[in-house]
């Protein structure tokens, strides 16, 4: 290679590092296109905020830009999308006439039909696809290079199928090799000072040739590398890495590939070609290979992926629209947001999702985005698909292209819906603790005081602009009634602490207050705030004080008194024994006195009338023959006397004392209100069935009824009396109503018959009620208790 062109290298590698200086300065891919350099570049750009995400994306694109292989980027039909610096060059055509054409205007024709099958087996879906052909330049001038083409999707547009290709010129190999061993020491000093690392190697895997900057990243010299078996420098795993490419390479294919090698030391991300190095016989007895270390590229790009599946991640709405308010990027989280998917929002206006009352808004906010404004924070209404309005903060950036001019804004919009309504909530419940009489303060972990509601100013006599930000402990001037290391200690415990506390008012005076401190932590479980309830008990605690005073007094005046009613209980237990000994005297006469008069009805009255019924007869018979009288009057004289035995029967029975069971109370009821003794008629009125289990019961009760009805028998005056049993809940409830004169208060209190009828009912655990009516007659109620079952 003669000196001019060495210059001419110099002087490209020159431009590009200045081309390179002024893109870093203008912020631009620095191709001097309107930004089809790198559409997925835009894109992310487009998304990314951070400015370690701007650093890898620059690193990218210079990579990429300035790489020394020619890149073009075409579509199915073969049409050029992106191309890099190296590409342009190569074809001596400047991008903005090389994007959109098809890449076979630049095929030779007699190589045609290489790129058409080249093309056919991108179609085919084939992983990577090579191709050696001959290009031609603008000026006519053929260029040999080699094609390697990989598939991947277009996530720009509607993910069709791109084809990204790097175009290796061949030209200066072939020249090389054919002017290598004549000029090989000139060519040892361009390899030497060149960035990019070449090798040379035999078939039996040794390392025949190396550059320096190889040998500098297997960390090693060209001398002592050169000789030795490859498995040495990259080890056993490194050249099982590599050993499919020296395979083809070998057989004699030019092989190119990009890939991770685990050398010795660490692994490197390599781009590799790989050429057949042949014998002037045209057998291969090696291979050289052009490399480029791509590692820290490669960490760009994974980066740069990583920040845009961030973007695709973040949990607030990212969205892109262009200058005209057309949506053009939607992620998950705006989906999440507000409703739409990326399908059907895409390519509609932003303002689908403005209220109607709020869209002149969006024309300030792209008269700000025009004028490279950023607008942060700004808090508003936004409508979802169902219609349902959200508060959400927007912060929209403005999108600028490679050239630096403003093409459209990115926005990222948080739902602050569920913030905004606990700041209301918090601000209504500000409120209300304003409205509470308590002193109400929060402190946060240095005891700083943060809130400071009415009843604390009313309290303390502080305004709240004078204590914010002020310590409780010293503004207050506290006494703790215990230390305040051990109040902290039960408040961390138990998160709740209630005690008395000493404060000092503004104007100096002392209160004591009954303090309730309730503890509020953070995410980490560590003490954030403190919720502090005072209630002044200043007068309470002087009263308290008083009381103990008058406590002592009080004690003196019960021990004086407590002799005097000792003597005075003794008595009164004295009179309770004795009239408890009187009431079961009173039942047992009264039961005897009712047993006596029966027997003597039964005895007497009976027998007595019986032996003049017969008489009578004997007489009616005696005057029959005689013919002295009628007989039918005897007759009826006869049939008056058998109803008053019968009717002196019946009073011998009801004063008679009956034992009456728990199988016998409802029949006995039946009868006792049919009794042809009572003047008064007298029903019986079940509402409810009767259970009653016990005999003692069944009897006791019995007899207060029976009570019941002939007290209203001789004293009502009524013209009915009803005996009525209903349920109430768990008691059975037996009422016998008159419709008489009622009764004076005074004969409640002290009728014997009522005491008695109450001893029974209390003996059985019942409750007896007895009281006149309104309208008319009395009422004796007796509340039975049922047992009740689980």
């Amino acid at each position: 290679m003669n000196k001019a062109k060495v210059v001419s290298i110099r002087a490209q590698k020159a431009d590009r590092n200045n081309r390179r200086r002024r893109s870093k300065a203008n912020g631009t891919l620095g191709n001097g296109t309107n930004g089809d350099g790198s559409k997925i570049l835009r894109a992310i750009r487009a998304r990314a905020k951070s400015k370690d995400l701007e650093l890898a994306i620059r690193r990218y694109e210079d990579l990429y830009e300035f790489a020394p292989v020619g890149y073009i980027t075409f579509d199915r039909a073969g049409r050029i999308e992106q191309a890099n610096f190296i590409a342009c060059e190569l074809l001596a055509v400047k991008r903005e006439y090389l994007i959109g054409s098809p890449f076979s205007r630049f095929v030779a024709p007699e190589d045609i039909r290489i790129f058409l099958n080249h093309l056919v087996r991108c179609r085919a879906a084939e992983r990577r696809v090579e191709s050696n052909l001959r290009l031609k330049k603008r000026t006519g001038e053929r260029v040999s290079v080699f094609l390697s083409s990989t598939t991947t999707t277009n996530v720009l547009h509607d993910g069709s199928f791109i084809y990204q290709t790097a175009v290796v010129d061949l030209t200066e190999r072939e020249r090389a090799e054919e002017t290598i061993r004549a000029k090989e020491a000139e060519l040892e000093q361009i390899v030497t000072q060149t960035p990019f690392m070449l090798t040379r190697c035999t078939r039996d895997l040794r390392y025949r040739y190396v550059s320096n900057a190889y040998a500098k990243m297997v960390g090693s010299t060209p001398e002592q590398i050169a000789g030795k078996p490859i498995i040495k420098i990259m080890g056993k795993e490194g050249l099982e890495a590599i050993r499919p490419y020296i395979n083809r390479v070998l057989a004699g294919e030019t092989v190119s590939y990009e890939t991770a090698v685990p050398f010795l030391k660490e692994r490197r991300f390599l781009h590799a070609v790989y050429v057949p190095d042949k014998d002037s016989r045209g057998e291969v007895v090696g291979w050289i290979a052009s490399l480029i270390d791509i590692t820290e590229r490669k960490r760009s790009e994974a980066a740069a992926m990583r920040l845009a599946a961030v973007v695709q991640s973040s949990h607030d709405a990212i969205v892109a629209k262009d200058l005209n308010g057309i949506i053009t990027d939607w992620n998950e989280s705006a989906e999440r947001i507000f409703g739409y998917s990326a399908k059907e929002i895409v390519g509609k206006s932003i303002l689908t999702l403005i209220p109607k009352d709020r869209q002149s808004e969006e024309k300030e906010i792209l008269r700000k985005i025009r004028g490279g404004e950023s607008i942060d924070h700004y808090k508003t209404v936004r409508c979802r698909k169902d219609g349902r309005l959200i508060e959400v903060s927007l912060t929209i950036s403005p999108v600028r292209d490679s050239q630096g001019n403003i093409v459209g804004a990115s926005k990222i919009a948080h739902d602050i819906t569920g913030q905004k309504r606990a700041e209301r909530r918090l601000i209504e419940q500000a409120r209300l603790l304003d409205l509470s009489n308590e002193a109400i303060l929060v402190r946060d972990k240095q005891d700083r005081i943060t809130y400071w509601n009415h009843g604390a100013e009313e309290l303390y006599g502080y305004d709240s602009r004078e204590v914010l930000g002020k310590v409780t402990h010293e503004w207050l001037r506290t006494e703790h009634s215990e230390p305040r290391g051990e109040i902290l200690k039960k408040l961390e415990r138990d998160d709740r602490w209630t005690g008395e506390l000493v404060h000092k008012r503004k104007d100096g005076t002392r209160i004591i207050v009954m303090s309730h401190w309730a503890l509020d932590r953070d995410e980490n479980g560590l003490r954030a705030y403190v919720l502090e309830t005072n209630s002044d008990i200043t007068q309470r605690k002087r009263a308290e004080l008083a009381l103990a005073r008058s406590k002592e007094m009080l004690e003196k005046l019960v021990q004086q008194r407590t002799k005097a009613l000792r003597s005075a209980n003794a008595e009164l237990q004295t009179e309770i024994t004795r009239r408890q000994g009187l009431e079961g005297q009173i039942l047992e006469i009264s039961d005897r006195e009712q047993e006596r008069l029966g027997q003597e009805l039964h005895d007497g009255l009976c027998q007595q009338l019986t032996a003049i019924g017969f008489l009578t007869r004997a007489t009616a018979l005696r005057l029959k023959d005689h013919r002295v009288v009628q007989v039918d009057d005897l007759e009826k004289i006869a049939q008056l006397i058998n109803s008053s035995v019968m009717d002196a029967r019946n009073i011998a029975r009801d004063l008679h004392k009956e034992e009456i069971n728990a199988a016998e109370f409802v029949p006995a009821l039946r009868d006792l209100v049919h009794r042809k003794i009572w003047k008064t008629p007298c029903r019986l009125d079940l509402k409810t069935q009767i259970h009653i289990e016990n005999d003692v019961v069944a009897s006791q009760l019995y007899r207060i009824l029976r009570e019941a009805v002939i007290n209203a028998n001789k004293h009502a005056q009524a013209t009915q009396i009803v005996l009525e049993v209903r349920r109430k809940k768990n008691h059975l409830v037996f009422t016998v109503r008159d419709n008489g004169v009622g009764f004076r208060r005074k004969t409640k209190e002290i009728g014997l018959g009522f005491h008695i009828m109450k001893y029974r009912a209390e003996s059985i655990g019942a409750r007896l009620e007895l009281e006149s009516l309104k309208k008319g007659g009395a009422r004796v109620v007796c509340h039975v208790r049922i047992a009740t079952t689980k």
